[in-house]
């Protein structure tokens, strides 16, 4: 151990030595320490923006289908039942082709009674013939078409006819040379006479409701007559031609409002189905006051039954008559409005609006007429 120490003393001092020999470095030394790191920096970024919406394209959800709703439309006719013109219906024609049956029946039977012929057979068989008769021309007369109003006035001329020639027969029959065969002539002629003016009456295109306006005037003046008749007893006649008086007095008394209704009927605007609820609410009054006054006095032993059911028809006409108008002022309405909305659109109008063209003034006029 000891060798090893000397050892290292030898071999340690040359070193030694060789080191007084180094030159002596003075200066200065600067330990640079490396720099601190900089402080962090602290960076605020903002949160990246919501993306953008997506546009999608979505086409709209169909339209639900419509609902069919069957509801027939406002009619728009072209004709007016009120003031005209009037159609050609079927039911016109089956209302002559049956009224002018019976009169071809009546006139057969009529006809051959005016001969003096005898026998059931032969005024069966002459009432088949004239109805077949009548039955053909009305359907021949007719193809054409034919108005209601036109078949209402043949079939009411026949009827009135057959009523004139009945009240004139009436007032004939206390003629001492007046027999049934003129009888049933007179009613034959009658009828064809009736039914020659009511086709001249339906040349002129009558309206239904003036039709029946006239022919109520007529028929209720007749009834009128008759019961004024049997009220006054006879109108005070104490003959034995209060017979006559009967027939003659109602055959003027329906001549005369006949003539009246025929004249009065142009400007009067009613509907042949008003006029037969009119004659519907008379009739009506007849059998409520009429009748129930007939009722009232038919215990009493002498005439006041009579006169009380003739002055209480008379009043029930009129009384029902009277209601039936005023309750059927608006069955009308509809034919008035359409003819009020017609004569609008028919009357001329004119309008005037200016204008221009490029650089010219100038003025536009229009009018319907």
């Amino acid at each position: 151990m000891r060798h090893s120490t000397f050892t290292l003393a030898l071999a340690f001092l040359p070193s030694v030595a060789a080191a007084q020999q180094w030159p002596t470095v003075s200066g200065q030394i600067t330990v640079q320490t490396p720099a601190p790191p900089p402080p962090p920096q602290v960076v605020v970024q903002a949160p990246p923006p919501p993306p953008p919406p997506q546009v999608v394209m979505q086409a709209p959800p169909p339209p639900p289908p419509p609902q069919v709703v069957m509801q027939a439309p406002p009619p728009r006719l072209g004709y007016n039942m009120v003031y005209g013109p009037e159609p050609v219906t079927s039911g016109a024609r089956v209302q002559l082709v049956v009224g002018q049956t019976v009169n071809g029946m009546a006139l057969g039977f009529t006809l051959v009674g005016a001969f003096g012929a005898n026998g059931s057979s032969v005024f069966a068989g002459s009432m088949l013939i004239g109805g077949g008769i009548g039955a053909t021309a009305a359907l021949l007369g007719t193809r054409d078409g034919i108005t209601p109003g036109q078949a209402a006035a043949i079939n009411y001329g026949t009827a009135f006819g057959g009523l004139g020639s009945m009240f004139a027969a009436i007032g004939l029959s206390q003629e001492p040379s007046f027999n049934p065969r003129e009888a049933t002539g007179l009613i034959a002629g009658g009828l064809a006479l009736g039914t020659g003016a009511g086709i001249a009456w339906a040349s002129q295109r009558p309206l239904s409701g003036r039709v029946e306006f006239a022919a109520s005037l007529g028929l209720w003046s007749a009834f009128l007559a008759t019961h004024l008749y049997l009220a006054t007893k006879a109108y005070g006649i104490r003959s034995v031609d209060s017979v006559a008086v009967l027939g003659w007095s109602s055959f003027g008394f329906m001549a005369a409002g006949l003539t009246a209704g025929v004249l009065l009927a142009p400007g009067v605007p009613v509907s042949a189905q008003r006029m037969r609820w009119i004659n519907l609410a008379a009739l009506g009054g007849w059998a409520v006051i009429g009748l129930s006054s007939l009722l009232l006095a038919s215990d009493s032993g002498d005439d006041s039954a009579r006169v009380a059911y003739s002055i209480g028809s008379i009043a029930g006409v009129a009384g029902g008559g009277l209601l039936g108008y005023f309750l059927t002022q608006g069955s009308d309405a509809y034919w008035e409005r359409a003819n009020d909305s017609a004569a609008r659109r028919g009357r001329p109008t004119v309008s005037f609006a200016p204008g221009a063209s490029g650089a010219n003034l100038g003025a536009s006029l229009f009018g319907t007429f």
